[in-house]
């Protein structure tokens, strides 16, 4: 497991010549530095010194590569640009910094134990990799942190199981600023509900609704519980054509629940089937700021296949889609200054 203070330390690729050499060592277990090209550079053994007691070469590689003995085992190693230009192989550190005075290279004798079975290569520029790590995977120096550890660990993820396909003309950059804005709307469909409890989910819904372009009126039905026939709200609203004598008006019938977690209940569904009947609807909606679950998902298929020879449609507002709606249609309301 890797501990909440790992860090991500990105180490500049070699010349062209050592490159190979660097690349097959990470995949045999050893994450090679430079700045090595004296066989007493044990970093270990200068620490322990005086720079007045180095030689001037000792102290160039000691300079340069003193930050090795700050890494430490479960912190990860991305090498760029190996073992091509805009390639990148990481690996997990299994153990504290060791100095190798036998590289056949006469240099890259540090390095760093890693475990092989996380070594990874990977495109820095691929759909997986979050843009705010590709980014950071641009060549900044010898040797480089980064701080993004849990954007660094999803893109990983994202890599191994390749699990982003960017299509169309949508950027890389937009494609995660979506995923990114969606993780935040369920977050926001909870505190609506947690400021609406049951009716008052209903008087919002009203105000929203009212701001829904060909929307004539909305209103919450006055009828109580049990009474209401299963329309909590009912919507009118325009369809056909703005021309003379191709007006329609249309009649939306509309059950909310001011629900948490996940909505299992199948009830709200034959409720609307009774207020398309008793309103002679045109439209009916569940609104309900739990997740729809399989059971509930089927049910409202069911009413639409129920109610299609009427010509009735049948929709669903549910979980982080009531932000949506209401971010959509009700921004006036929820953020007067904007």
């Amino acid at each position: 497991m890797m501990s909440a203070s790992s860090t991500i330390w990105a180490f500049n690729a070699p010349n062209e010549e050592n490159t190979e050499f660097v690349y097959q060592s990470v995949l045999q277990g050893r994450s090679r530095f430079g700045w090595s090209y004296v066989p007493t550079a044990d970093l270990r053994t200068l620490e322990e010194r005086s720079l007045s007691d180095m030689t001037e070469q000792e102290k160039d590689c000691f300079g340069k590569a003193h930050f090795l003995l700050q890494i430490k085992p479960g912190d990860w190693i991305v090498h760029i640009n190996i073992p091509s230009w805009g390639r990148c192989v990481a690996a997990k550190v299994l153990d504290s910094y060791k100095f190798d005075p036998d590289s056949p290279t006469g240099d890259f004798r540090h390095f760093l134990p890693v475990d092989p079975k996380t070594v990874i290569e990977f495109d820095r520029n691929s759909p997986n990799v979050l843009p705010l790590i590709s980014r950071r995977l641009k060549l900044m120096g010898r040797f480089w942190r980064i701080h993004y550890l849990s954007e660094f660990l999803e893109s990983l993820e994202n890599v191994r199981e390749d699990k982003v396909t960017i299509t169309g003309d949508i950027t890389k950059q937009i494609f995660y600023l979506r995923s990114q804005l969606n993780d935040h709307l369920r977050e926001i469909t909870e505190k609506i509900q947690k400021a609406h409890f049951g009716k008052d989910l209903e008087y919002l819904d009203e105000r929203v609704f009212e701001s829904v372009p060909g929307v004539s009126k909305a209103r919450v039905n006055p009828s109580g519980f049990g009474t209401d026939h299963g329309a909590d709200v009912i919507v009118n609203y325009d369809i056909g054509l703005p021309l003379k004598e191709l007006e329609q008006n249309g009649t939306l019938v509309i059950q909310v629940k001011s629900f948490t977690g996940d909505h299992w209940e199948t009830n709200a569904v034959n409720q609307l089937a009774e207020a398309v009947e008793k309103y002679q609807a045109t439209a009916a909606l569940l609104l309900t700021t739990a997740e729809a679950t399989s059971p509930l998902l089927d049910a409202i298929e069911s009413l639409r296949t129920q109610l299609e020879p009427k010509h009735v449609n049948v929709g669903l507002i549910a979980g982080q889609d009531v932000a949506r709606f209401m971010l959509r249609f009700g921004g006036n309301l929820l953020f007067p200054d904007s």
